[in-house]
């Protein structure tokens, strides 16, 4: 067993290294906005290319990310962690003097890669701690607290960094991933070990690359589905609440508001997971995602868009942790759980391109539709998952039974 678990204050410090990495390594996803806006201030970018930059950092990352999992029990966290942290932050330093496109594509492209190796390898190192499944959700919790205390303190950092002679924005988040990186290091596993098997202790098994099971590959599609319909009335919650009647800033309260309530939602994350009926809460979940997405996209009042997008937001944020905790059933050294982590990246990667084609084609009634059927696809693929792993783990205790009293 990996030596974090042998101790209650080994896998302490195991946990907490894992929440600072993740952490660190979404602290461009919360300045994500005023990252669009200084490449919106380089000669010749303007906003399409400033909106392409950030596709493809992000691009990288949920590839990364993917990729990561389909190695896991194989690499080696500290390792893959160190150079994660080096391209981050690298690519972070290098953006302020690169204002050509090409040349800060590339730039960016290795942001999102050392970005996308920092969040793989927290997410496969927490799944080695015992009772993995209702840690996830402390990772979106500790996120949230910590992205919206830096966004608060944001002015003054900045005000921090001028005083100090600095006017290089990318020096800030660059600096931060570096700090709480190295901190998070201290904590982590020398090297990747294979997880034991949860259905028959005292063994192991060799992991093969891909997804171990179907249930496996059917979890990560569903979470593809809900988080690109999230996505999508995230990143145009300005649009479809200005149909409301809000302002920008009254938007800008809305998400506040939401995000502070989402964080609740990943305390209900951490007591539901491994209790209780997995089939009921994700229906659940689901159709608070639905029911939110609906009240902001089919009634366009004040009054309607606020609860709309605290609903689905709390909803989002409580399905994430709770299928990355499935994940660990399915494949218990953390590959299913980092896959599904890609969906966040990947969605909103391609919702400014895919939304902006359809706002432009369609109502925002017909968009909300289009959210709510992604919402039920997401969700009988998560069911399906659910059913097919128990009908049949019986056969693969067996098969592993005999495959481990040599018959």
């Amino acid at each position: 067993m990996n030596d974090a678990q042998n101790t209650k204050g080994g896998a302490v410090i195991l946990i907490a290294a894992c929440m600072l990495l993740f952490a660190a390594s979404d602290l461009g996803s919360w300045m994500a906005p005023e990252t669009i806006s200084q490449f919106m201030s380089y000669p010749g970018l303007g906003e399409e290319r400033a909106g392409l930059l950030l596709t493809i950092e992000l691009s990288a990352t949920f590839l990364t990310v993917l990729l990561c999992s389909q190695f896991a029990g194989r690499l080696h966290f500290r390792g893959f962690a160190i150079l994660g942290i080096t391209l981050a932050v690298s690519g972070q330093y290098l953006s302020y003097y690169h204002p050509d496109f090409w040349m800060m594509g590339l730039i960016r492209g290795a942001v999102g890669t050392g970005i996308g190796l920092t969040s793989a390898v927290a997410v496969m190192a927490l799944s080695t701690a015992a009772n993995a499944e209702k840690h996830f959700p402390k990772l979106y919790v500790f996120d949230m607290c910590s992205g919206a205390l830096l966004l608060s303190a944001l002015v003054y950092i900045k005000s921090f960094a001028s005083m100090m002679g600095s006017s290089h924005f990318f020096i800030i988040p660059g600096t931060l991933l570096l700090v709480i990186g190295a901190i998070a290091l201290i904590g982590l596993p020398s090297r990747s070990k294979a997880q034991i098997a949860k259905v028959l202790p005292g063994t192991e098994q060799r992991r093969v690359l891909g997804f171990t099971n179907r249930s496996s590959l059917l979890l990560v599609l569903g979470a593809y589905s809900l988080c690109c319909g999230s996505a999508i009335s995230y990143t145009f919650s300005h649009f479809i609440g200005e149909k409301a009647g809000l302002g920008p800033d009254d938007v800008n309260s809305v998400l506040g508001l939401s995000t502070f309530v989402a964080i609740p939602s990943g305390l209900l994350c951490v007591y539901l997971a491994g209790r209780g009926n997995q089939w009921a809460i994700v229906a659940a979940a689901v159709a608070l995602h639905s029911v939110g997405n609906m009240l902001m996209t089919h009634f366009g009042q004040h009054g309607l868009f606020i609860p709309g997008m605290v609903f689905s937001l709390a909803a989002i944020y409580f399905c994430m942790p709770f299928m990355q905790g499935l994940g660990i059933e399915y494949d218990a050294r953390g590959g299913c759980s980092a896959a599904v982590l890609s969906a966040f990246p990947a969605s909103f990667a391609i919702a400014g391109s895919l939304g902006g084609y359809l706002f432009a084609r369609y109502s925002v009634e017909t968009i909300g539709w289009m959210i709510v059927s992604a919402d039920i696809l997401g969700g009988t693929l998560i069911l399906l998952a659910i059913a097919l792993f128990r009908t049949s783990r019986p056969c693969a205790e067996t098969a592993l039974a005999l495959e481990n009293t040599g018959r």
